[in-house]
């Protein structure tokens, strides 16, 4: 055996004699150079003048595959068939990855908006639920139910009651008695329910206090139901105390209401 080949077999015993990991197959096609440094093996081709100060297996079977004219045949099909591969698992890999990558992203985007959305609603209607306690809601109630054009229309069977009791509250303190109260709940039950002498055809065109002065299903003395809603609703922000409360009730009694 010549001294050359004789020391390049000594360099291969080196490299297959220190621990870590196995060196690519690449390696049998190349003759390693010197001592490594920093970890890194400077190599020279077996078939031809290149070489490289610091070996990378993939630039090595590339050389083989492409560049190397005196590669015997079989090396260069074979490395060129590891870098196809090798290739198209990068590209399969690249797919899965612009693939999954978004679905990622969304379900990431969709799980912090659920929780942002979660955390704004509940503040919504701590908010909402708070300044709804601030205000007499009955009062909002029963000046809706003794609109002739609503006439309570939409309301809730639970929140008759609680309308009820305002209306008697009120007419107490008006003036009347418990009999009379009673009749003022039934005059009530029968506007809502449109009986015959509470059956006033409403238009836009006029006010709500003129079609209550006009409606005149019982003697004056009698009419409960006619002096509590000329009181409720003849109700004006410059005469109330809570001005928010009732500006609102005055939106029913002039131009401004719904139509």
């Amino acid at each position: 055996m010549s001294d050359i080949a004789s020391e390049t077999h000594v360099q291969r015993n080196k490299i297959a004699a220190k621990p870590g990991r196995k060196p690519k197959e690449v390696w049998k096609f190349f003759t390693p150079i010197g001592q490594k440094k920093d970890g890194h093996q400077s190599c020279k081709c077996n078939y031809c003048p290149w070489s490289q100060t610091r070996g990378e297996p993939s630039s090595m079977e590339a050389h083989l595959a492409l560049s190397c004219h005196k590669a015997p045949i079989d090396i260069k099909e074979k490395f060129l068939l590891m870098i196809k591969s090798r290739g198209e698992n990068q590209i399969i890999n690249l797919e899965e990855e612009k693939s999954i990558l978004p679905i990622k992203r969304k379900r990431s985007y969709q799980q912090s908006i659920t929780k942002y959305d979660y955390d704004f609603k509940h503040k919504c209607i701590e908010l909402f639920n708070k300044r709804w306690q601030e205000f007499d809601i009955n009062l909002y109630l029963l000046a809706y139910l003794l609109h002739p054009n609503y006439r309570g229309k939409g309301l809730l069977p639970t929140v008759f009651r609680n309308i009820y009791l305002l209306a008697m509250k009120i007419w107490v303190n008006m003036g009347g008695g418990e009999t009379s109260s009673a009749k003022l709940i039934s005059q009530i039950r029968s506007f809502y329910l449109r009986d015959i002498e509470f059956d006033y055809p409403f238009s836009n065109n006029e006010d709500v206090i003129t079609w209550w002065r006009m409606c005149n299903p019982v003697p004056d003395e009698e009419n409960h139901i006619q002096k509590l809603a000329l009181k409720i609703l003849s109700i004006t922000p410059h005469n109330a105390g809570c001005e928010r409360v009732f500006s609102i009730l005055g939106w029913f009694t002039n131009k401004r209401r719904t139509k």
